[in-house]
């Protein structure tokens, strides 16, 4: 009897594990597009970048998303994050590693409080995969040993607003 519950028990864990696993690889085959998958990449907010860290070589990435484009010291392609269309772009350092990642969303605001109506709906939708952000003026942050990340709205030429989310290394202040 104790034989056939601690089974039980050791199944139901099994089961959930591997449900776990399978959604954690279901959410990594969607991070990427490919020239033989042209629809949009969604990108699930993650601690790493679609699975990518900060520091990682260039070549890598290109062999990864080869239907980006290498534009001088960036990687870059139109995709989605948080469901919104994006332009995502990669940045490197001398050395050809990751040293920045910018998603500009392809809406325009008419003004800074437009923008914050999405802004507040992607800051609740980042606080639940990061945890709770600071925020002073619509941009809002999250930091941890391995990134800091920012979402904003900001003014650009025009009156228009734009709202964008960057992921960079922590700064050591």
């Amino acid at each position: 009897m104790f034989e056939r519950a601690l089974l039980n028990v050791l199944s139901r864990g099994m089961r959930t594990f591997f449900t776990a696993v399978v959604f954690v690889v279901g959410l990594m085959s969607g991070c990427a597009s490919s020239p033989e998958h042209p629809a949009p990449m969604e990108v699930p907010p993650t601690d790493e970048f679609a699975g990518i860290t900060l520091g990682a070589l260039r070549a890598a990435l290109e062999e990864r998303f080869q239907d980006a484009e290498f534009k001088g010291d960036s990687l870059s392609w139109m995709g989605t994050y948080t469901g919104r269309a994006a332009n995502i772009a990669m940045y490197f350092d001398d050395n050809d590693q990751l040293v920045s990642i910018n998603v500009g969303f392809q809406s325009s605001y008419e003004s800074m409080d437009t923008c914050g109506i999405d802004w507040a709906a992607i800051r609740a939708d980042m606080n639940r995969f990061y945890g709770p952000s600071s925020s002073d003026n619509l941009a809002a942050y999250w930091t941890s040993d391995a990134r800091a990340i920012q979402l904003s709205c900001d003014i650009g030429d025009g009156d228009e607003a734009s709202l964008s989310v960057g992921f960079a290394a922590p700064r050591l202040d």
